[in-house]
Parts: C-alpha cells; sequence; structure tokens
C-alpha cells in the first residue's frame, strides 16, 4: 500500500459510509497533527514553493527529498482541518496544493486504493493542475554543475507526500501511542517511513 494510500485511511473523511480509521476508533477529534510546512507567502516572487522538500546536490545527482526532522521550523501541532487544508505546495503556474490535495492525486492516479482513469477537478484546482503534477516539475530543479546539467528522478511532489507520511507517523505516535509503535518488537508491521 502507497504512503498516500495508508494517509487516506487513517484520515480523510467520506460521509457516514466511508469514515477515516481515526474517527472510527474515535481519536481524530482533538488530535493535533505535526506541521513542518512554512507558510507559503503571496509575495515570494519564487513561482515554485515547496516547504515539505529540500534539495541535496552532490557532483553526480540533484536529489528532493522529505524534510523529516531536518531542518524543521518550531511549528506547533496544529487542527486537522487546518492541517489537511493548508496549503503545502505551490507550482510554476503559482497554484496551490493541500496536503488534501496530494494525497487524493497520489491515491486516485498513480495507484494505492483506487485507481482513476482521468484527472480530477479538486478544490480551486482543475484537471490540468492535476495533470501537470506527473512529473513535469523535476525539470525545474535542474542544476548545472562542471558543465553537466543534473535534474531529480522525480518532482517535489513525491517527497512532499513522504514528508506528509512522515507528519502523520509523528502524530500518531505522540497521540496515539498504544495504536503505533515505531520500532517496537509488539508492532512488527509499524515500521518508521525512511
Amino acid at each position: 500500500m502507497t504512503i498516500a494510500s495508508l494517509v487516506y485511511v487513517f484520515v480523510h473523511e467520506g460521509g457516514k459510509r466511508s469514515p477515516s480509521l481515526l474517527s472510527l476508533l474515535h481519536r481524530k477529534s482533538g488530535m493535533r497533527f505535526e506541521d513542518t510546512a512554512l507558510a507559503i507567502e503571496k509575495a515570494n516572487l519564487i513561482d515554485m514553493v515547496t516547504p515539505l522538500v529540500f534539495i541535496r546536490t552532490s557532483p553526480t545527482a540533484v536529489e528532493l527529498l522529505p524534510m523529516k526532522d531536518d531542518f524543521l521550523a518550531n511549528l506547533s501541532p496544529i487542527a486537522f482541518s487546518t492541517w489537511w487544508e493548508k496549503p503545502i505546495f505551490r507550482d510554476d503556474k503559482r497554484r496551490l496544493f493541500s496536503r488534501k490535495n496530494l494525497i487524493h492525486f497520489f491515491r486516485h492516479t498513480l495507484g494505492g486504493g483506487h485507481v482513476g482513469r482521468h484527472y480530477e477537478s479538486q478544490d480551486a484546482l482543475d484537471s490540468e493542475a492535476f495533470e501537470a503534477l506527473r512529473g513535469a516539475f523535476a525539470r525545474s530543479f535542474s542544476v548545472d554543475i562542471n558543465g553537466i546539467k543534473l535534474a531529480p528522478q522525480y518532482g517535489p511532489e513525491y517527497p512532499s507526500v513522504r514528508q506528509i507520511g512522515w507528519e502523520l507517523e509523528q502524530t500518531l505516535a505522540k497521540s496515539c501511542n498504544d495504536l503505533i509503535s515505531i520500532g517496537n518488537a509488539t508492532a512488527p508491521n509499524m515500521q518508521p517511513i525512511e
């Protein structure tokens, strides 16, 4: 199961017929979710902004990686609806994507619990915005090192989803430590996201 599908199962509310796992367990109400994304400032002149991702370069590669607990700002945990809807990615056309948008996109078009045939509009984003997510942004992060142009294998949407999974894992470890054990022999199927 993909990270996006796991996040979806834990937190997405699909109405009375399809509540989230945390709601079924009566845990979600009042939970505070770990937020590692600095706010995306409208005044920032850079079009593409990816606060959940950092760039690592070497003489032979460019990688986009999830922040995890590296370089994190001291942000306080926030209510679920704020966490789920907060813009955490701005593309080269200055369209804002939330955690919800990325998780739905990955789950519905890149595999997991459901695979759709077409990109679906969501919130204020049209289908074109989601179509553009399919790897096009990796080129935006190309770097010229000693005359060699290097680009990451994947765009920032992939490590952003990994960071969202890491945030959920940290939230569960703090708020539901009886449900999740990280690195504990009593929960062999629960492994940390790396």
